[in-house]
C-alpha cells in the first residue's frame, strides 16, 4: 500500500471522527465534560474536520498522480522492451584460427 493512499485511509477516518464530534457537541455537549464554551469547541471540531477533508482530497489527487505516472512508466517499459540502443560498436569477427589448437578441441590444458 503506498503512503498516500494509507494517508488518503488515514485523513478519511479522522473526517468521519469529526463529523461526530462536531454533531456530538452540537446536539449533546453534556456528553463530553469540561466544555463550557459548547459553541466554541463546536466551531473548533468543525474546523479540524475541514481540515481532514482537505488533506483526503489533497492524498487523493496524489495517489492519482502516482499512479497515472506509474502506467505511463509501464507503458514505456513495454514499448521499448527489447530494443536495444544502436551504440555505433563495430563487430569483430572472430575466427577458430585465432585459437590455440587446445581450445578448438576442448581440451582445455
Amino acid at each position: 500500500m503506498s503512503a498516500t493512499l494509507s494517508f488518503s485511509l488515514f485523513s478519511f477516518v479522522g473526517a468521519i471522527f469529526m463529523l461526530f464530534v462536531t454533531v456530538l457537541i452540537k446536539k449533546q455537549p453534556f456528553f463530553i465534560g469540561m466544555i463550557n464554551q459548547s459553541e466554541k469547541a463546536h466551531t473548533a471540531a468543525r474546523g479540524a474536520m475541514w481540515a481532514y477533508i482537505v488533506s483526503f482530497i489533497i492524498s487523493v489527487v496524489l495517489t492519482f498522480r502516482d499512479a497515472k505516472k506509474r502506467h505511463r512508466e509501464a507503458v514505456i517499459m513495454r514499448s521499448t522492451l527489447g530494443q536495444v540502443p544502436n551504440l555505433n560498436i563495430p563487430d569483430y569477427d572472430v575466427d577458430q584460427q585465432d585459437f590455440q589448437p587446445s581450445v578448438n578441441e576442448g581440451s582445455y590444458t
